[in-house]
Parts: C-alpha cells; sequence; structure tokens
C-alpha cells in the first residue's frame, strides 16, 4: 500500500458446485476453471470489493507504532 492505493489482482479462480437434483433434473457437481464471460461479469464485482474492505479495515485500525 502506497499513498492510500494498492492493486489487488485474483488469479486461478475456480468455481465449486455440488450436484443436484430437482423436478427430476439432476445436475452434476462442478469443480473447475470460469469458462464463460458472463460467470467471470457476475464474480468480478464481488471479488472487487474486497479491495474496498481490505482499505476500510486497514483506515480504521489504531497505529500500533513501530512492530
Amino acid at each position: 500500500m502506497k499513498d492510500q492505493k494498492f492493486r489487488i489482482s485474483f488469479s486461478n479462480i475456480k468455481l465449486s458446485w455440488p450436484a443436484s437434483y430437482s423436478a427430476g433434473i439432476s445436475s452434476p457437481a462442478y469443480d473447475g476453471p470460469i469458462n464463460s464471460k458472463a460467470d467471470m461479469d457476475a464474480i468480478k464485482p464481488v471479488l472487487l470489493k474486497f479491495g474496498d474492505e481490505i482499505l476500510a479495515s486497514i483506515g480504521s485500525s489504531k497505529n500500533e507504532g513501530d512492530w
């Protein structure tokens, strides 16, 4: 972090969900990479919120001196 700015990046993001069965339709489990742009577009805003949360956490922590 420098001048109240930092860079956050993500790599090797995977999706996981268990197998399910509903209304006679079976869906297999999945554990693998994000394959579609639509999935990535849905996930990206949530991941970027982590940056705001980190910045808020750093800004609200008390100065603990020279640690």
